[in-house]
């Protein structure tokens, strides 16, 4: 599936109504040896697809993991490790977003779902399918910075492998699905990415925020979704470019 980057995210709706572009790679050339660690790329460094990113769950009623110490809401990272309590904000920047559709299969249904990346895609699925349509699905990836309230030193130095700033950070991915939360996740960026270009700036330079929400209502109906929002505070410069390099920019 192809990505979206945080920069393009402008263009988003018109992209997504022309067939997706497809872009060769040349394999990279033998590694030179020596040196604490071989590496096949350049100076440049890895592209972005070659670098191994975290990824980030919420505990919750019907998960399939207890990470050790959890609370009912919190977000781990690898469904190992809780990072923070549920409304607990995670402070990060933003390193990629993407939105996408996937066919509305049952969660108890064994069926494979399919996914579209484009709006003919999307409606190919939904004039084809025998569920109920699809779905919006979104991605957003995450430079997080370590919470005050994160307080094991030997948990944090194999999970906020990176500093900028004098700040530690992990990088991390997470996954919404459905209208309400693509709205509150994706559609958030769209709208704080827009206010700041009004200003003369980029979005891309502040902190946004990620917390854990309890939603529906009753005793049976209820779940915790994951809540991105903008702030007004600047990100170290280090993490924005990091964040840049990981674009392509």
């Amino acid at each position: 599936m192809s990505t979206t980057s945080f920069t393009d995210i402008e263009t988003e709706v018109q992209d997504q109504k022309k067939e997706p572009t497809t872009t060769s790679i040349s394999p990279p050339e033998e590694p030179q040896t020596g040196g604490a660690i071989s590496t096949a790329y350049g100076d440049e460094g890895p592209a972005a697809e070659d670098i191994n990113i975290d990824h980030l769950q919420i505990f919750g009623k019907s998960s399939h993991f207890e990470p050790e110490g959890g609370e009912l809401g919190c977000i781990c990272i690898n469904k190992e490790t809780p990072l923070s309590r549920e409304r607990e904000a995670l402070r990060g920047v933003v390193v990629h977003t993407r939105k996408y559709w996937k066919e509305n299969v049952p969660y108890d249904d064994d069926t494979t779902p399919r996914f579209a990346n484009t709006v003919e895609e999307k409606t190919a699925i939904e004039s084809t399918t025998e569920f109920e349509g699809t779905v919006p699905v979104c991605d957003v990836t995450l430079l997080i910075e370590r919470p005050d309230s994160f307080t094991d030193d030997e948990a944090a130095a194999s999970i906020f492998i990176y500093e900028f700033g004098g700040k530690e950070f992990a990088l991390g991915k997470y996954t919404v699905q459905k209208s309400q939360a693509v709205r509150e996740n994706y559609g958030t960026i769209n709208v704080v990415s827009r206010a700041r270009r009004t200003k003369n700036e980029d979005a891309t330079d502040y902190y946004f925020e990620l917390e854990s929400r309890e939603k529906g209502s009753g005793s049976r109906f209820k779940w915790h979704q994951f809540v991105l929002k903008g702030t007004a505070t600047k990100a170290p410069d280090e993490a924005v470019s990091f964040a840049r390099s990981l674009r392509g920019e």
